[in-house]
This record gives C-alpha cells, sequence and structure tokens, in this order.
C-alpha cells in the first residue's frame, strides 16, 4: 500500500490596503515536511546520492551528509568543521573513525536519518559507548535510562565500569552496595580478577585505612615496578606495615622485629614463584574476563571530557568494602581502568618472632596441628604412629634394589659429587646403615637389579665420562664388588632389570646421543648378547618384568619427555608399542607390585611430578586410581628410587625441582595413601646408634606447609568457595597462556615430529541416520567426530587443568588430516556458530570434536530385497599421514561408538556393528584405516502392506473369474486383463525405487509368479471359450457334410450300372477294367474316409465315376499316386494324433475346466508361498 500524498494549502497570511494579498503555502501537518526530508536524504544515502562524506570504520565505509551528521553530533561538527578549509574539491570526504564498531555506528547513522532503528539487549553498551565519544546526547541519555532501569545484581559491576554519565555511575554504585553480599555470589564478580594479601600485625588499623593502604601498594606496584595486574593475581602478598605505607614481606630484613621462619619461607616461596612465571610466562596482556571487552572500550574513548575514564586509568579507586569475617575483608576496585576483587587478611605471626625465647625452643618441641593438616587435603600425610628413617646421604638417579625385607640403593649423585656408596634400609628397625662396601667406580645415573642374591649394576657417570664397565655385590658374602663383562660402548641413564636366567640392559645414553639398544647378561657364563632394539630411542626409563616380558615406560629423548610405552615379548624377541601413559615423564620409578606397576613420580620437562600411573599388565589398562582414590606423591620426585618391601612400595630420595632428597615414602595399601612424617637417622657406626632430631628438610616442609595453609585458610573467609575462585583464576589467566603455548608453536609440525608415531584415538557418537537410497548406493548419517591426541608443546598444567576453545582459534594449532575414503559429500554444522571445538588439557591431551552430517558410499546386495540385510562402513583414514607418522586406533574399542541405541530408521534396524582397524596400501605408503561397519536389517512391514499384500489379492481377485459363467466372455476378459494391467503397475512402482541392477531380486521373483498367476487365469478362460464354441461350430459341419455325402453316392452307383448293362461290348470291357480300377481306388478311398470318419464322425464319401477316354484316364491315374503319398503322410500323421487324442480325457463339459482351476490354482500358489518365504526368511545371509 502505498504512502499518501501529503496535502499543501495556499491560505492567505495579511492583508494591506492597496497592494496584492500575501499569501502563505505549506503543509497541512508541518511535521510532514521533516520526515519527507529525512526519507529523501535516507534514500539518497542508501544508493549513494549527493554524499558528501564517507566514514571508513574497521574496514567499511558508511555514506552520510555532513550537515546531518552535523546537526545531531558536535563530535561530527567539529571534525568537519575544522577540515572545512582544507575542503577544495566537490569529491566526498573521507573520514577515518577510529575505536567505534562498525554495527554500532551504522545504527546510529540510521537513527540520524530515520529516527529510530531496531537493536539487542547485547548492543544497547555499545551503542551507548558510540554515543558517548559521539557526543549525541539523545541516545546518551536513553540508552543511561534502559541500563538503570535494568540493573541488578548480575550486571552491576560491568555497569558501573561501563557508566560514562554521573547518573548510571551513581546508580550502579548504589546497587553495588545495597547488594554487595548478593553480588559476591555472581558470576561477574568470580570472573574478576583477584589480589590476595596478607597483612602482618596490622590489627590496629582501620578497615578504611588497610584498604587505602593496600590500594596504595598495588597502584605503585603496577606503576613503580611496571607489572601488570596478571602477575599480582598469580599469588598471594604477604605485606608489612613500615611507616605509613605497605610494603611486601619479600623484601624484609631478617633483622626485622616481624621476621620469622614464615616470612623465611614465603621469601622462598615468591622467589620460586617468580622464577616459574617468567619461565613460563612473559606476557603482559590482560586477563581474558568479561570485562576485558568493557575495559578496552572504556579506554579507547580518547576525548578529555570523559572525567571518568580519566579517573579510572589514573587513580585507584575504592567501589566498595565489607568485612568477612573477624580479619578479612574483601573489597572491589578500580586500578588503571580495570575492575578488580582484593582479599584481605589481617594476621598475627604464626610463630613467634626470634627472640631469646623463641630461640631456645628446640625443633621438636614445636607443635603442628595434625586437625589443621587434614582440614586442607593430603599435602603431606601424617601418622604419628609410623617412623620411617632417611637417606644418610641426598641422592638422585641411584640403583634401588630390594631382597629378604631389606632395601639397597647404590650409587647416584648429590650436588657434590657422584657417589660410590651403598646404603641398606632395615623397615624393622626403622634405620639406615652405611656399608663399608663402596663401588670400585662413582656412578651416577645408573640403575640397579637383583639376581641370584647379587647387586648387579652398569654403566653410569663418574662426574667426567660415561662408564661401559659393570659390577656385582653379594649379598650373602658382602665382601666386596666384582666387576663383569664389559661392553664396548660406554652408557648413562639405562635400565636394568632380571628376571630368573639372565639380567637385561636396555636403552641409555653416550654423550648427547640416545640409545635404542637392548642386551642380555648371561651371569653363568659372563656373556653378553644383542637382542631386538626398541623402536625408539630413550633413556631414564621405568623398567618392569612381568610374565616373560619386560616393560619399559617414559623415558627422553634430548629435547622432549616420553609418554610412550614399549613392551619387549622374549620369547620372540620382538618390540611392540604398549598403552601410552596419561603424562609424560623421565627419571620416574616403575616397580610390580600386586600384578600392577606403579610409575612413581618423574618429570615431564618442565617440573618435578608427585603423580602415580597404574598400569594392569593383565588387561593392558592404565587406572588413574585404586577403588576411586586418587594417589600421588607428598613430595615432587624425580630420579627417584624405588622398591617393594614388606609389602609396602618405598620412594626414596631423588629431586623435587629445588633440591636432593633424603626422605622417604611409602604406600598404605589400606587406604591408598603415600605417607612421609618425621623419621630417626641412624648410623651403623660402632654399632651404636642415637636418636639425632628431627630433619630439617622436613621441618622446611611443615613451613612451606604452614604457609599453604594460610593461603587457604585466608581464601576461607571469602563468601565464593576456594573451588570457584580457582576457576576464576584459570579463566583469567586462559588468554595468556594460549598466547605463550603459540608463541613458537609450529602448526605445520605434527606432534612428536621426528619421533614415534603420533597415537589419534577416535570417538563418534551417532546423532541420526538421515536416509538410506538404494538407487544411488549410499546412506546419510550425522555424527559427532571426537579426536584425542597429545601435543607435549601444548602442556601448561595438571592434567585436571583444561581450555575450551571454538571459532576461528582452532586453526591456530595442528589438526589431524581426517577423512573418510567412502565419503560422497559431506557439510559442517554452523548453526548458530561452526559446530567444533578444541579442548586443551595441562598435560597436553588434546579433544577435538564436530558435528557434521555426511553422505557415504555403501555398496548393497539387493538379491534378497526386500528382505535382505545390509552392510554399511564409515571408513576414517589420514589423508597425508602414512602408519610412520600417525596410528589412528579406536579409543574404547567397540565403545568408542556412542548412543548407537538411541538411533531410529524407519525402514532398517541396527542389529549389530563392529570396529576394526587395518592397514591400506596405496602408492603413497601405508596408511591406518579404522572401519564402523553397520549390519542394517530392512524392515518388512511397509513392503507387506505396499507390495506383497496387494499382489497376492490381485492373484486372488484373478480367481473370481472361474465363478463366473463362460458364456459372460466381457466381464471375464475384462476382469482378467484388468489384473494384469494391476500387476503389471505394481511391478514398474517397485522398479522405479530401485537402481537398474542385472540380477534378479526377491521381490521380482514374487511379482513375476503373480504376474504368472493372473496371466493363466486370464488363458483358463481363452481356453474354455474356444472349447465350447469350437464344439458347436464342428457340431454344424458335421451335419451338413453328412448330407453332401449321401448325394455323391447315390450318383456314383446309377453311373456304374449304367455302364454295365450297356449293349456294346467294349464298352461294357472298359467299363469293367474301369470298374476294378475304381473298385481299388474306392477302397482306398473308402479307408481313407473310414480313418475321418472317426475323427470327425462324418459317413464316408464315395466320389462319382466319371467315363472318358483313355488319354484322361492316364492322367487320372497320375494324379491319385501322388494323391496317395501325401494322403499316406497325412494319414500317419493323423494316426499318431488320433493315438494322442486317446490319452487325453475327453472334455464334454467345458464347466469342468472351470471347477478344476477354482482348486488348482490357489494349491499352487500356496505351494509357491510355503516355499518363497522361508526361503528368504529362514535362509541366513552372507555378506559379500
Amino acid at each position: 500500500m502505498s504512502e499518501p500524498v501529503p496535502v499543501v494549502h495556499i491560505q492567505s497570511h495579511k492583508q494591506i490596503d492597496n497592494e496584492l494579498p500575501e499569501l502563505n503555502l505549506k503543509y497541512e501537518n508541518y511535521n510532514v515536511h521533516g520526515s519527507q526530508t529525512l526519507k529523501c536524504l535516507d534514500a539518497m544515502r542508501k544508493e549513494r546520492q549527493l554524499c558528501d562524506v564517507i566514514l571508513t570504520v574497521e574496514g567499511h565505509e558508511l555514506f552520510a551528509h555532513q550537515a546531518l551528521l552535523s546537526c545531531h553530533s558536535n563530535y561530527f561538527f567539529e571534525l568537519f568543521l575544522k577540515s572545512e578549509s582544507e575542503a577544495s574539491t566537490k569529491k566526498p570526504v573521507y573520514y577515518q573513525i577510529d575505536n567505534l564498531e562498525y554495527t554500532a555506528l551504522k545504527l546510529i547513522i540510521q537513527f540520524i536519518y530515520r529516527g529510530s532503528f531496531l537493536l539487542t539487549t547485547d548492543m544497547v553498551p555499545k551503542i551507548y559507548l558510540a554515543a558517548y565519544q559521539l557526543r549525541i546526547e539523545t541516545i546518551i541519555k536513553a540508552c543511561s535510562n534502559y541500563l538503570s532501569e535494568q540493573l541488578t545484581e548480575h550486571n552491576c559491576l560491568s555497569t558501573c565500569l561501563l557508566s560514562m554519565d554521573d547518573d548510571l555511575r551513581e546508580k550502579a554504585l548504589a546497587c553495588i552496595q545495597t547488594k554487595f553480599a548478593a553480588v559476591l555470589e555472581t558470576r561477574e564478580f568470580h570472573m574478576l580478577p583477584s589480589i590476595k594479601l596478607e597483612l602482618v600485625d596490622s590489627t590496629v588499623l582501620k578497615p578504611k585505612t588497610i584498604c587505602d593502604l593496600a590500594l596504595q601498594w598495588i597502584a605503585e606496584q603496577v606503576n613503580n615496578n611496571n607489572n601488570n595486574l596478571q602477575e599480582l593475581c598469580e599469588y598471594m602478598h604477604l605485606l608489612y606495615l613500615n611507616g605509613a605505607t605497605l610494603h611486601d614481606c619479600a623484601d624484609m630484613d631478617d633483622k626485622n622485629i616481624h621476621f620469622s621462619d614464615i616470612i623465611k619461607d614465603y621469601q622462598s616461596y615468591k622467589l620460586t614463584k617468580r622464577s616459574l612465571s617468567t619461565a613460563s610466562s612473559s606476557s603482559t596482556q590482560n586477563e581474558n574476563s568479561i570485562f576485558e571487552l568493557l575495559n578496552s572500550q572504556v579506554n579507547n574513548t580518547n576525548h578529555t571530557s570523559n572525567p571518568l575514564a580519566n579517573s579510572y586509568a589514573n587513580e585507584a579507586k575504592l567501589i566498595h568494602m565489607a568485612q568477612s569475617s573477624d580479619h578479612s575483608y574483601i573489597a572491589i576496585a578500580i586500578i588503571k581502568g580495570k575492575m578488580l576483587s582484593i582479599s584481605i587478611h589481617l594476621s598475627m605471626p604464626l610463630v613467634t618472632p626470634n627472640t631469646p625465647d623463641s630461640n631456645n625452643i628446640m625443633p621438636s618441641e614445636r607443635v603442628i596441628d595434625d586437625n589443621a593438616l587434614n582440614l586442607f587435603g593430603p599435602v603431606l600425610t601424617s601418622d604419628k604412629n609410623i617412623a620411617v628413617g632417611s637417606l644418610l646421604t641426598a641422592r638422585c638417579c641411584f640403583g634401588t634394589a630390594a631382597i629378604d625385607d631389606q632395601i639397597y640403593v647404590v650409587g647416584g649423585y648429590n650436588r657434590g659429587d657422584c657417589l660410590d656408596s651403598i646404603e641398606q634400609f632395615d623397615p624393622y628397625e626403622n634405620k639406615w646403615s652405611l656399608l663399608p662396601f663402596p663401588m670400585t667406580s662413582r656412578r651416577g645415573r645408573v640403575s640397579a637389579t637383583i639376581f641370584n642374591n647379587k647387586i648387579y649394576v652398569y654403566g653410569g657417570s663418574d662426574g667426567q665420562k660415561e662408564l661401559n664397565t659393570g659390577e656385582c655385590f653379594s649379598i650373602k658374602v658382602k665382601d666386596k664388588w666384582s666387576m663383569i663383562k664389559q661392553l664396548s660402548a660406554p652408557v648413562a641413564h639405562s635400565a636394568i632389570c632380571s628376571d630368573d636366567t639372565y639380567v637385561y640392559l636396555i636403552g641409555g645414553i653416550e654423550g648427547d646421543k640416545c640409545k635404542n639398544d637392548c642386551y642380555r647378561y648371561d651371569p653363568n657364563d659372563n656373556t653378553w648378547l644383542a637382542l631386538a632394539p626398541m623402536n625408539m630411542e630413550r633413556s631414564q626409563t621405568g623398567i618392569v618384568y612381568f610374565d616373560g616380558k619386560i616393560f619399559v615406560f617414559g623415558g627422553s629423548t634430548l629435547n622432549r619427555c616420553l609418554s610412550s610405552c614399549e613392551i619387549l615379548t622374549l620369547s620372540t624377541n620382538q618390540w611392540k608399542i604398549g598403552p601410552t601413559m596419561k603424562e609424560s615423564r623421565r627419571g620416574c620409578g616403575a616397580v610390580l607390585y600386586h600384578k600392577k606397576i606403579f610409575i612413581i613420580g618423574g618429570s615431564n620437562g618442565v617440573a618435578s611430578l608427585t603423580s602415580v600411573e597404574i598400569f594392569n599388565p593383565l588387561t593392558y589398562e592404565w587406572l588413574l586410581n585404586i577403588n576411586s582414590i586418587p594417589s600421588q606423591l607428598n613430595i615432587p620426585r624425580v630420579g627417584v628410587g624405588v622398591a617393594v618391601c614388606c609389602d609396602k612400595i618405598y620412594a626414596i630420595g631423588g629431586f623435587d625441582g629445588r633440591t636432593f632428597l633424603k626422605s622417604v615414602e611409602f604406600y598404605d595399601e589400606n587406604n591408598h595413601q603415600w605417607h612421609l612424617i618425621r623419621h630417626i637417622i641412624s648410623i651403623d657406626a660402632n654399632n651404636s646408634s642415637d636418636v639425632v632430631a628431627v630433619h630439617d628438610s622436613i621441618m622446611f616442609y611443615y613451613q612451606s606447609l604452614r604457609l599453604i595453609l594460610m593461603v587457604q585458610l585466608f581464601c576461607v573467609f571469602i563468601v565464593r568457595p576456594s573451588s570457584q575462585r580457582m576457576t576464576a583464576s584459570r579463566l583469567k589467566n586462559a588468554s595468556i597462556q594460549i598466547e605463550d603455548l603459540l608463541k613458537e608453536y609450529d602448526i605445520r609440525l605434527r606432534p612428536s615430529f621426528g619421533s614415534d608415531p603420533l597415537l589419534l584415538d577416535i570417538e563418534i557418537r551417532l546423532a541420526s541416520f538421515d536416509s538410506i537410497s538404494e538407487v544411488n548406493m549410499d546412506y546419510t548419517l550425522t555424527l559427532y567426530l571426537n579426536q584425542y591426541w597429545r601435543d607435549d608443546r601444548l602442556v601448561f598444567g595438571n592434567k585436571s587443568e583444561e581450555i575450551t576453545l571454538t571459532g576461528e582459534i582452532i586453526d591456530k594449532f595442528w589438526l589431524p588430516d581426517t577423512f573418510f575414503p567412502n565419503d560422497k559429500s559431506a557439510y559442517l554444522h554452523d548453526v548458530t556458530e561452526k559446530n567444533k571445538m578444541i579442548r586443551l588439557n595441562g598435560n597436553g591431551d588434546i579433544l577435538y570434536g564436530m558435528r557434521f552430517t555426511s553422505t557415504l558410499a555403501c555398496m548393497m546386495d539387493l538379491r534378497r530385497y526386500p528382505l535382505d540385510r545390509q552392510n554399511c562402513t564409515v571408513e576414517v583414514e589420514s589423508y597425508g599421514y602414512t602408519q610412520a607418522d600417525v596410528i589412528m586406533r579406536w579409543k574404547n574399542g567397540r565403545a568408542s561408538v556412542l548412543d548407537l541405541d538411541k538411533v531410529q530408521l524407519p525402514q532398517f534396524t541396527i542389529t549389530g556393528y563392529d570396529t576394526i582397524s587395518y592397514g591400506i596400501y596405496l602408492a603413497t605408503g601405508v596408511y591406518q584405516r579404522l572401519s564402523l561397519s553397520f549390519i542394517l536389517q530392512r524392515n518388512i512391514g511397509y513392503f507387506l502392506f505396499q507390495t506383497y499384500l496387494p499382489s497376492i489379492l490381485i492373484v486372488m481377485l484373478s480367481w473370481v473369474s472361474f465363478w463366473i459363467n463362460h458364456e459372460a466372455t466381457s466381464a471375464r476378459v475384462a476382469l482378467g486383463i484388468t489384473t494384469v494391467l494391476t500387476m503389471t503397475t505394481i511391478s514398474t512402482g517397485v522398479r522405479s525405487s530401485l537402481p537398474r541392477i542385472s540380477y534378479v531380486k526377491a521381490i521380482d521373483i514374487y511379482l513375476v509368479m503373480c504376474f504368472v498367476f493372473v496371466f493363466a487365469a486370464l488363458l483358463e478362460y481363452a481356453a474354455v471359450n474356444y472349447l465350447y464354441w469350437g464344439t458347436r461350430a464342428r457340431r454344424r459341419k458335421q451335419k451338413t457334410q453328412i448330407k453332401k455325402n449321401a448325394t455323391h453316392t447315390d450318383y456314383e452307383l446309377v453311373g456304374e450300372t449304367a455302364d454295365r448293362s450297356s449293349p456294346i461290348l467294349g464298352l461294357r470291357t472298359r467299363t469293367m477294367t474301369n470298374h476294378r480300377l475304381t473298385t481299388s481306388s474306392l477302397e482306398e478311398n473308402c479307408l481313407t474316409q473310414r480313418s475321418n470318419h472317426l475323427i470327425d464322425n462324418q459317413p464316408p464319401r464315395i466320389r462319382p465315376f466319371v467315363r472318358g477316354h483313355t488319354g484322361l484316364y492316364s492322367s487320372s491315374l497320375h494324379r491319385n499316386t501322388r494323391r496317395q503319398r501325401v494322403n499316406r503322410l497325412y494319414d500317419q500323421l493323423r494316426t499318431r494324433l488320433l493315438g494322442l487324442q486317446q490319452h487325453i480325457p475327453h472334455v464334454k463339459d467345458v464347466n469342468d475346466i472351470d471347477k478344476w482351476s477354482r482348486v488348482c490354482f490357489p494349491i499352487l500358489f500356496l505351494l509357491f508361498n510355503a516355499s518363497y518365504w522361508p526361503y528368504y526368511i529362514a535362509r541366513p545371509e552372507t555378506f559379500a
């Protein structure tokens, strides 16, 4: 419907005497003029006509008119007025508009031209900021009013940071203050960067003063020391008051009155944190949170008239604070334009200062509250009823062996030098003893094993070079070390184990080259034999012998740690790849305990580990825990020694990343915990023992524990749980972690490039079977494809930490080139976003998932259609990576296919499936291919009602003609032709939905037989009709022929009598001669006529005798001879047919045929069905 044309009137304005009157031409509705003008300008803007300015925003161009924009925006007015003198051309002028979003500016221009526009709720803040920068007061006020009305505890923080006008800011602040307790529970608050402060001995200060001092300290750290907020949020800060300002206890002098062991531990703690932070991240970007966009937009408002932005950017402003417990406060503030939460805890020193009284306290008298230890998790497990001894010498990378309830440690190294000593531990007396039988050489980076009551060691390093010698020590004799035969090449960091007959030496390193060698030593012959090498070079591995196999776990190459496992079957001397560990580790301990292999400690290349992995060698499965109880060491240990003694696992010594360890832990099978507590040191000198004291290293861990507990206690008073705070901290650091991971990340190289193949696990979750086409020989399904692998380049923490990413950032990571070889077409779903994601775990595990629909080829065998079963497959393969680079496998075997029971098909039933893996040989190499095959049983119900039952009814309908009178020709013919045509139509419809294949299908056989029965019913009536009307015609013909034969017979008899009575002798003689000939011919004719009489039921005909002359007689005789031969052949044929006819029952009444058909046709059709259905249903089908 067109708009109405505005009405314009000419009215009298005023009248002056003797002058022409003045008139006024105007719109009837004056407002129409303005709207019409704006509509016209808007139309010209859309067509880019007469536009004198082009605004460029985020790469987009917006055409407009300077005058109109200037009328609504002071920003544009000043911008255009300033450059007016420079515009010497009539061409449109380009202006680059920074710090504005294209969508927001486009909507604002639309509002200027039209007076309105549509927007969503999330666009209001963007329009608000854009209008503030353009200084369009009407839009600013409208957005401010709307945001004020929408204020709740869930959005007041972001609204406060967003606010540009005083009214909105005051309302947001009021909402925060009145609903502060509720605000602390919201997602916005949990996403804020959080700084944790602990103030030592500051209880005398007022809370407001404390908050002001804390804000002042944070601002100084940010401004003076060039720290960013992310670094300040990484760990807790212990502060003390010095004068009128706060200072970090990390800088406290040990002569300060408040200095204590806690302060000393804190200084070490912070030094470690700073070093780890420097090593792991050098980025200075801000945290990734929901406030990042608002922070950047607020800071980008570059106009000097924005007091709020200037205030937030240059000052530390306290929004609100509240007391959460007796000595704890929580505050929200804005520093350098960033909103953050500040947690402040006031505490007295946890230990007394270094006064003479306190110094007199013995270390053993210091009390640690066991209940407090148990409140905050198993950092250190305490059990006062158990005492475990400590090594006499701290050591790492040494040999460990256990026999006869005794543990022996040999060699290793510490900060000073490589060692040659041997220590013995008695678990019953809880003491370590130094045996006076050192090895012949110092050996660090060595391992040991027990065989025939002897300790065997080989190789290692003496601190200057690797060794190629070995030696053994008899535990029974305890005399001295004996040398064994040496190998040609030196080796260190090798792994050694033994079975009942031999000792095995595997892997190691020589100089800067790792080895994959494997040797077998025969102690009886003192000889070495080389076995098959490992698939991969590795050193610092964990090794275990079990049931005729040697299991090698982890280790390292020169540049990375490994998580793979290799297994040597001794009977076949062949290596194979075993299940991969959950975490890469070198320098770990491996031990067999209750038919399970424990992999303990080690290093992932970044830090020493406390984690323990458990492998079941019977089922080849990794266990995360036992009885759902996680197990981990109390202290991280790399180069640890492990042994089983007195039915317990002992973890001895090692290196925690900072110090060489003397401490010992053991595994309690009852509660699945590792225990580390105070211990007794006993030196076996002159057969005397003394209880010395509590070891200083344990006290160091107790002090560290105090510091950890202090941080945890500090987090308890906050309203939200500590787990939520940790989650928020991880989210804050996600952006920086991702950028750090991608700094030196090469997307072109696969994980583990240049080493063992990447293990790629595949998991498929079926969403739906969309269609199955017999014509195109394919099927369509929608599925979720999940791919799992490990990339050591993306390690950023523990396995429990994870980051989920979607969108374009996924393309910055290496992704497998997985494709479907039998795929015809496919598309990735993109509603509302592309349905793909990548999830990074802290230990480098990666999950890459996507949802797509694919049409896959399925070559069907339709010989039994529609009583068939089909086998359709989903083939998965790497397009470019051969088995040397990527090994694909089903993640959990058959369990890798999920939700198959939820999938339903209208025409098929999924009766089974199978997952297989095999190699495919192509011209470009050998590729690993995974195959998921479905067994689809076609549902017969549709075809029963659409094809089989109609065909049966049509056949039965054709039998109705047997009960219709044979003289009703039109009825029976019409019925027969109708049934034949109907069967033809059914057959054509079935063929149209099937491909043009050459072989015969089951449904073809059934339809052809039904067609034969219908057509036979039509032929039956044809036979009935022929016999009925044919019999009547022959009877009429027989009557006519009888009359003719009677007349011919009388004529011949009269002629013959006349000739015989002729008075002429010659004539009588000729007559007699002719009579004889005629008599002979007549006899033959009579014989023939008798035969015809038997068939036609007609009397014999006697041809009349005609007298003539001699010429005529000879010609007639010749013709009779030839006719006789023809008649003779004809008589033979008639005789045979006569014999056949005698065996055929004579049909006296055609109704008998219909009666027989009423019985025979149903019986034959039932026999056909009785053979058809059992054959195709009961007979099992085999797939090609």
